[in-house]
């Protein structure tokens, strides 16, 4: 494991933070901020302006993400090391899987790069891909994320009312946000010996709820925690790390989810001492609850006084001693995402798989028309002016694709959807790139900011179609996506479909923009099907 925080770099200092029971959020230096002057800021040299710098915040970024890798590899031999990075930076003014490759680069990394960006899930969601790698016969897998809190991503979240005046206390009377930045990542190999640590669940399901808001019942919550429990052998889970934002009504659909699944197991926020991390948050605080774990203590919610109504029992608010074997740790996302992983004593990761055909293919391009108001004939609140091109891409690619085929509710909360895309949608990051420039940061709109992400595209599809299976967006590579999709469809029995759609939007040095849905489903296919074999690629596919 390795580590980048606000406690200081490596292992070490975030051990004796998280002994401490005491927060990293402290006044920010970095630069001035028009919200709440405070963060878990990992030491780095101020801003150049507070306008706002992305060269600078993504070098951070990569520079956090490096000194992460290293202490993860330790002396091993990186030469055939694949790398799987989730983040949540801003893509500009460099795609994020550029950012990616730069880091295996730097690290001396020679096996596959995969990158994927699912808001605030992004690093735990990156654990699939990895876990898809290694059963694709790869030895090593280095899997984590990073991120930084930019003056951009500070406004946006004080312009969504997000923001704590003084450090996060999750399920506490205190509420909001307090963000961070830092970096975590794990290496991952497939062992025979038993081993004391090792990750036995996984899973991502979506809410298909709201672009910003979680389900109030936490069935996205649930439904992951319930397939990464199953997955783990349906063990004692000792204690849960815990997304836990630090607002009313994240806290609240995270513990009904946590508790319909687990009952009333300890749960502690390490948001409360680490701020909220976004892309790194997932792996961040999952190589904390393996710190507790393998110490013997559980964390405490820094800060907490009294529970706030939702609250779970037992919030851990005092650092104690504990025997722990199994661990959870739930991480959450914008565009409905969610994402659970299990870990305990190592056990045999080997899952049936099934087999997988390709039921149908869609494909619109330019110059063919798109006209929204025919989407929206099928849509229960699509707005098409609200949606940018690649939704509308997206959202047409599947209608043709299912071709006049309504699936049932069930059907539909059963099928995931894998997006994959260059970037972020250019005409969103063009209006906020316009309207900051003509009036600066405080004309930062909460709406336009939440739409500026790259799981906006997926998510909204996602929520439009009643899709409540994984929902993932890999940024770069169209075969990465599509044998994801096939591997998660294949290992897991509930799912019942599979999208993967490659969209593009028209840039500046790539006019040309569209979409192809491939329909991904269980079983053998039937006349005019074909099976989907382990790296078929997309363009071999249609």
């Amino acid at each position: 494991m390795g580590a980048v925080s606000a406690a200081g770099d490596g292992i070490g200092p975030l051990r004796e933070l998280l002994r401490s029971g005491r927060t990293a959020i402290r006044p920010l230096t970095r630069f001035q901020p028009s919200g709440p002057p405070i963060g878990a800021l990992v030491e780095s040299p101020p801003s150049p302006d507070r306008d706002d710098d992305p060269d600078f915040h993504q070098e951070l970024g990569v520079s956090f993400g490096v000194r992460a890798a290293l202490e993860a590899l330790g002396d091993t031999d990186p030469e055939h090391v694949a790398l799987v990075v989730g983040t949540n930076l801003e893509d500009r003014p460099r795609p994020l899987d550029e950012l990616a490759h730069d880091l295996a680069a730097r690290v001396g990394l020679r096996g596959p790069v995969v990158t994927c960006s699912s808001a605030c899930a992004s690093s735990a969601t990156a654990v699939g891909h990895a876990l898809r790698l290694l059963d694709r016969g790869v030895a090593r897998v280095l899997v984590g994320g990073f991120d930084v809190v930019s003056p951009r991503l500070h406004a946006g979240f004080h312009r969504l009312n997000a923001l704590a005046s003084a450090p996060c206390s999750p399920f506490s009377t205190r509420t909001g946000i307090s963000l961070g930045d830092g970096s975590a990542f794990v290496l991952l190999e497939l062992r025979d010996d038993a081993h004391p640590t090792g990750l036995n669940g996984w899973a991502t399901r979506a809410d298909a709820h709201h672009p910003t808001a979680p389900a109030p019942d936490g069935r996205g919550v649930r439904s992951a925690l319930s397939r990464a429990w199953a997955q783990a052998g349906e063990p004692e889970i000792d204690w849960v790390s815990a997304h836990g934002t630090g607002t009313e009504a994240n806290d609240a659909a995270e513990w009904r989810g946590i508790q319909r699944v687990l009952g009333d197991v300890p749960v502690s926020a390490p948001k409360s001492q680490l701020g909220h991390t976004q892309g790194a948050a997932g792996m961040l605080e999952l190589v904390a609850a393996l710190i507790a774990r393998d110490a013997g203590f559980l964390p405490a919610t820094a800060g907490f006084h009294q529970p706030r109504p939702g609250a779970p029992p037992d919030c851990v608010p005092q650092v104690r001693t504990a025997e722990l074997e199994h661990v959870a740790s739930v991480s959450c996302g914008f565009g409905g995402v969610n994402t659970a992983i299990v870990a305990g004593p190592s056990r045999s990761w080997a899952r049936p798989q099934r087999p997988v055909h390709i039921a149908a293919i869609g494909r619109v391009e330019s110059p063919e028309p798109l006209d929204p108001r025919d989407l929206k004939s099928e849509l229960r609140s699509f707005d098409p002016r609200d949606a940018d091109p690649s939704t509308l891409w997206l959202l047409a690619a599947i209608r043709r694709a299912w071709a006049g085929r309504r699936l049932g509710r069930d059907e539909r909360a059963a099928t995931g959807l894998i997006v994959a895309q260059r970037c972020t949608s250019p005409a969103r990051i063009e209006e906020l790139d316009r309207r900051l420039h003509d009036q600066g940061l405080d004309a930062m709109g909460a709406v336009l900011f939440s739409r500026s992400l790259p799981i906006v595209p997926g998510g909204a599809c996602s929520l439009e179609l009643g899709l409540r299976g994984p929902v993932d967006v890999v940024l770069g590579d169209p075969d990465e996506a599509l044998d994801h999709g096939r591997w998660l469809l294949a290992t897991e029995p509930e799912l019942a479909g599979m999208l993967v759609v490659h969209v593009r939007e028209a840039e500046p040095d790539h006019p040309d923009e569209g979409a192809v849905a491939i329909w991904l489903r269980p079983g053998v296919p039937t006349a005019g099907q074909r099976v989907m074999e382990s790296g078929t690629r997309f363009t071999d596919a249609y």
